[in-house]
């Protein structure tokens, strides 16, 4: 389950963390406690998170929150959102798995390199 959260702040419920940007979830135990926990449904409700799925082309497909599975154009759009490395990586190793498409394999190491930059000095205003 791929999760975007809208908030600036890190939710957490036990050792689960949603991160601000896109985070996934993939654990069925962790969903499930997710999913059951009371504050859960007012953050869908009130769009605090947003639960991402492949849009669907008309045919019968079923959603999906793998980006290997997505359009290249919705799945970069995803990784732009994703803050978290160790997120991107996994979703770097199952694209290199799965299809390999290099403009989304590109999105992923240019968002990890974006992600490592160290922040710009602020400059003296004279």
């Amino acid at each position: 389950m791929l999760i975007k959260r809208t908030k600036v702040n890190i939710f957490r419920i036990g050792n689960i963390r949603i991160y601000p940007g896109v985070t996934e979830i993939t654990d069925e135990e962790q969903i499930q406690i997710l999913t059951n926990h009371p504050s859960w449904q007012p953050m869908i409700d009130n769009g605090t998170h947003i639960i991402i799925e492949k849009e669907s082309s008309g045919k019968s497909e079923e959603p999906t929150a793998d980006i290997a599975e997505m359009k290249a154009n919705d799945a970069i759009a995803v990784i732009r959102e994703t803050l978290a490395i160790p997120i991107l990586e996994n979703m770097y190793n199952r694209e290199m798995d799965d299809k390999g498409r290099k403009s989304v394999l590109s999105a992923i190491t240019d968002q990890i390199e974006e992600i490592r930059k160290p922040p710009e000095a602020p400059k003296d205003e004279e």
